[in-house]
């Protein structure tokens, strides 16, 4: 692919020794960085594992996936899926993030013990889980607030 192209990237790991407030930081300190390189994307944090959807252009994807692998935070970091994409299915969101870790919600923990399990099956089925599981919980906010 050529740099510019259009892609979304899908890594997962592992980061065992992070608080909810340290995930929280890194989510707030990632969507300010995305979106000044024009990335969109999603981290999942469940049972010390994290998941990552990026999209944007793939010269980017790769400097990005590289400053992952070196984060100290990350162990056993792999690269699933890298794909050229049309649209974004992230684009509202620049760094969006959904943990588990002190989640009262046996639900939620176990849609997304779920799936971390298709994403190493199958990325764009779990890639579509994560986008329908963000627009349910857009939904829930937005009824909420009404």
């Amino acid at each position: 692919l050529p740099d510019d192209a259009n892609a979304f990237l899908v890594c997962l790991g592992d980061m065992p020794r992070i608080s909810a407030s340290q995930i929280d930081r890194l989510i707030a300190n990632s969507a300010l960085r995305n979106a000044e390189m024009g990335l969109s994307g999603v981290l999942i944090h469940v049972d010390g594992q994290f998941i990552q959807v990026l999209e944007g252009r793939i010269g980017v994807l790769e400097t990005v996936f590289e400053r992952i692998c070196c984060d100290f935070r990350h162990a056993n970091v792999r690269l699933v899926d890298l794909e050229p994409v049309d649209a974004r299915l992230f684009a509202d969101w620049s760094m969006a993030g959904i943990s588990a870790d002190g989640c009262a919600d046996l639900h939620l923990h176990d849609e997304l013990a779920g799936i971390r399990y298709m994403v190493g099956v199958n990325a764009r089925e779990a890639v579509g889980q994560i986008r329908a599981l963000l627009e349910n919980a857009r939904s829930a906010d937005l009824k909420q607030a009404a």
